[in-house]
């Protein structure tokens, strides 16, 4: 009995959204939402990255003095390029309590605001020479913003697009346009990159053209606020809304009742977030301490990034034929397997800018598989009033210790010694997938459910 209530209750619910004129302009105008969810996402996910490839590149020589070791200065601007996956963590649920308190639409303009502002401010940081190691301590404490607002910012972005296409068949493919934004947004930075270092040299971009990066992602952040402040709500939290099923707390809420669920996704995403870092920021330092220049090693992370670019969609495609837990199973087994083989191929042909790219190419497309259905997949673990909090903690907690972790682990371990120490990336790697493969087994398979209200 209490069965075919519930049923008739949920069916109620599905008939009066779908019959409900706010809900039905929503669906009209979501094509809309959805680029412009993409493009502000896209937009923050590039100033989130034009940091690390300064960090990789660029702070170890503008921000510290010149008889300090390279290692060292490298070590340290990592670090502080990770205090962002810290905050990341805190913004996931700092932003996420606003998305399911007050709405998606008004965190994913604060996201755009808070970015624009750290981004500015990082460009007009003076170097060593000019206030010492003051400098460095201000830009960390501005990509600890950055963290905060990226961290907010998938969990917001990805529950409405997951919300807009409640009724599609493929939520996973529509979702995987939210990941989109992570190989577009490193695309554009390391393209930026490698363009400048060739306008200006290597030295000139050290000392000043870098910050050309940083002023741009100021401005297109502040057009991107301006583009989602325009943009439809998402229809179930205007479902849940309107009959007052708002939770007072849901990051209280989301622990409370949905702690287990997280942890098993914090630890399923460890290689898959690993793996980004090492070929979008460890990649840069690997292949310029083997011989590359700083341009042609920002070229080759470029190339990888459009090939993931190009693979996310058919990654979230898939994942709505097969299955979410089938494609991330199967995607954290290629990362072991791979992970195995990248060294070897880089050391093989050595500087080779085409192998090193295409290398790089491969991580890109193993990457995007196991990234695509993440947007879908989470949304469908939670329901409506806790899901952007539940589901940006679970995603930006893992950065911690894997993605803004393992370039500094491999720092340490590696050091200089890039040929001789090749054997420590792929074990590194091996521990992460190891742990994502044991997770992953434990969690549901989602494919073909409706989006919990």
């Amino acid at each position: 009995m209490w069965k075919d209530l519930f049923n008739r209750s949920r069916n109620n619910d599905r008939s009066n959204r779908d019959r409900d004129p706010v809900i039905l302009e929503i669906k009209r105008n979501r094509s809309m939402a959805l680029i412009m969810a993409s493009i502000g996402i896209t937009l923050e996910w590039y100033d989130f990255f034009v940091y690390g490839t300064v960090a990789a590149l660029v702070l170890p020589y503008y921000f510290f003095p010149r008889d300090i070791p390279k290692e060292l200065a490298t070590l340290i601007s990592l670090i502080t390029y990770w205090l962002g996956f810290v905050a990341r963590a805190i913004g996931a649920m700092v932003i996420g309590y606003i998305s399911d308190r007050f709405g998606r639409k008004i965190s994913l303009v604060i996201d755009l605001v808070i970015m624009g502002g750290a981004t500015l401010g990082i460009a007009l940081v003076p170097g060593y020479d000019s206030i010492g190691y003051l400098g460095i301590v201000i830009v960390s404490i501005l990509r600890f913003f950055q963290g905060i607002a990226l961290g907010g910012e998938w969990g917001a972005a990805s529950a409405f697009v997951s919300e807009l296409y409640y009724d599609s068949r493929y939520r996973a493919f529509w979702g995987s346009f939210v990941q989109l934004g992570v190989p577009i947004g490193l695309l554009m930075g390391t393209a930026l990159s490698a363009a400048l270092i060739n306008l200006y040299g290597e030295e000139v971009f050290i000392r000043r053209g870098w910050q050309v990066l940083f002023y741009i992602g100021a401005v297109v952040a502040v057009i991107g606020g301006v583009m989602r402040y325009y943009v439809f709500g998402s229809p179930l939290f205007q479902q849940i809304l309107r009959r007052g099923d708002i939770t007072r707390n849901p990051i209280a809420e989301s622990i409370r009742r949905y702690w287990k669920r997280i942890l098993h996704l914090v630890a399923a995403k460890a290689a898959q977030n690993a793996l980004f870092y090492v070929y979008a920021t460890y990649s840069l330092i690997y292949l310029t301490g083997i011989g590359y220049s700083k341009a042609e090693a920002a070229l080759a992370v470029t190339i990888a990034a459009l090939f993931e670019a190009l693979a996310e969609p058919l990654g979230g495609l898939i994942a709505d034929i097969v299955g979410r837990k089938v494609i991330l199973l199967l995607g954290n087994i290629s990362i072991l397997i791979y992970s195995l083989l990248f060294p070897v191929i880089i050391l093989g042909s050595p500087h080779d800018i085409l192998v090193a790219s295409a290398a790089l190419g491969i991580y890109g497309i193993i990457h995007a598989i196991s990234f695509a259905p993440q947007t879908a997949y989470y949304s469908e673990l939670f329901p409506t009033r806790v899901r952007a909090t539940a589901i940006g903690t679970a995603f930006q907690v893992t950065t911690i210790f894997a993605g803004g972790l393992s370039p500094i682990i491999l720092t340490i371990l590696i050091g200089g010694r890039y040929i001789e120490h090749w054997f420590w990336l792929p074990a590194v790697m091996a521990t992460y997938s190891a742990i994502s493969i044991t997770a992953i087994i434990f969690l549901p398979e989602t494919k073909g459910k409706e989006l919990p209200l």
